[in-house]
């Protein structure tokens, strides 16, 4: 079933999260986690979305971003 359109904030603050499916591991290591954050720190930086925090477990992670522009669409 579709998720439902995200709703625009009015701060530009978000929290953007991912899970693999059915609990699968996505970081398989340290360095697949690092590959991770500068691909996607290089991504958001270009649609100049800033991140804030970040959290990796080995099955998700949480970001959160500030999104002045209202670019996170893109950026994703």
């Amino acid at each position: 079933m579709p998720r439902c359109a995200r709703a625009v904030s009015l701060t530009g603050y978000y929290h953007v999260f991912d899970r693999g499916n059915s609990k699968q591991i996505i970081f398989e290591d340290d360095s697949d986690r690092y590959r991770f954050l500068s691909d996607i720190s290089d991504r958001l930086a270009r649609h100049k979305v800033a991140v804030l925090a970040w959290c990796l477990m080995d099955n998700h992670f949480h970001l959160m971003v500030d999104d002045p522009y209202d670019n996170l669409s893109k950026a994703m």
